[in-house]
Parts: C-alpha cells; sequence; structure tokens
C-alpha cells in the first residue's frame, strides 16, 4: 500500500505558525526552522528546476530530524 503523503514538503507544511492559526509538523516557528538550516542542524532545501524561490524538503528527513533529539545551541553549560 502507497502513502498518500506527498514525498516533499514546504516551508508552510513544517513549521507552525500562530497567528494564523496554522499547526505545522515541527513545533516551532519559521525563523527557527530558517536558523538551524543555516547553521547545519536541519536539512538544507531542494530546488526543482525552474522553481528557485520555492524551497522543498523531502518529508523523510524531516520527519527523521523530529523523531531524533534537536541539540539546542548555547544553552546552560
Amino acid at each position: 500500500m502507497q502513502s498518500t503523503k506527498p514525498d516533499f514538503v514546504r516551508t508552510n507544511d513544517i513549521v507552525s505558525d500562530k497567528r494564523k492559526g496554522r499547526v505545522g509538523i515541527a513545533p516551532f516557528g519559521k525563523s527557527v526552522w530558517w536558523q538551524g538550516v543555516r547553521d547545519g542542524r536541519f536539512p538544507k532545501p531542494i530546488y526543482l528546476p525552474g522553481h528557485p524561490h520555492m524551497p522543498l524538503w523531502r518529508r523523510s528527513d524531516v520527519e527523521a530530524l523530529l523523531a531524533g533529539p534537536v541539540e539546542a545551541k548555547g544553552g546552560a553549560k
């Protein structure tokens, strides 16, 4: 049986937005997501040919990231 979930997700599918009442698959907002991408803690996006302004992530990469422990930077030592 094949999954009905798409293989790729967009930023709005991943992050939550309290003001818009949208719940994403990650328990944090867009700025935290993009900071993690820049820091290398989160997966880098994929851009399809002809769509340079539409970042996508493999659903399996995001789900694997969220299933494991996420190390916070700059926490108490």
